[in-house]
């Protein structure tokens, strides 16, 4: 199965949930993304000022139509499937001081999934923990959740 595309859409997307979350100016992540990309020379999505906030996330930006659940349910499927093609041509571009910082975003009919391994099982709410039984174990999460969960600013919410 061939890798999903990495889309400046879902690039977009994605920077204008974080600039609403951590309330920083759109323009101002879209510039630092794309300073970034070109300095780099990658794909991958990481903003200074959003540091600031201990988001220091470094992202690959995927878009996909449809998923079939069992691809996100079944390490065995998960490991066929072009997400997880994706997920570790992206990983790639990591150092490995970063990698554990490395999640792919992936956008999926209007909701924005963040996708990154654990060191052991899924501990927030709303997520799915899929592992292979000994050493990849990985979370798939909304991103409402994955906010909430690591960057708690409780009264918020992020229209769906």
């Amino acid at each position: 199965m061939n890798p999903p595309p990495v889309t400046k859409q879902s690039r977009q997307f994605l920077i204008q949930r974080l600039a609403k979350y951590f309330k920083v100016p759109k323009d101002k992540l879209i510039s630092e993304v794309e300073e970034y990309q070109k300095e780099k020379g990658t794909p991958i999505v990481h903003s200074v000022t959003l540091e600031n906030y201990s988001f220091n996330r470094y992202m690959l930006c995927l878009s996909e139509e449809k998923v079939n659940l069992n691809d996100i349910l079944y390490f065995d499927k998960f490991a066929k499937s072009g997400i997880y093609k994706a997920f570790l041509a992206g990983e790639e571009y990591m150092s490995p001081r970063k990698l554990q910082l490395y999640t792919v975003s992936l956008h999926l009919k209007g909701t924005i999934w963040f996708i990154y391994r654990q060191l052991d099982y899924y501990r927030g709410r709303g997520g799915i923990s899929i592992n292979n039984g000994s050493h990849e174990s990985f979370a798939i999460v909304p991103i409402k959740n994955y906010l909430h969960d690591n960057h708690g600013l409780e009264d918020f919410c992020i229209d769906e």
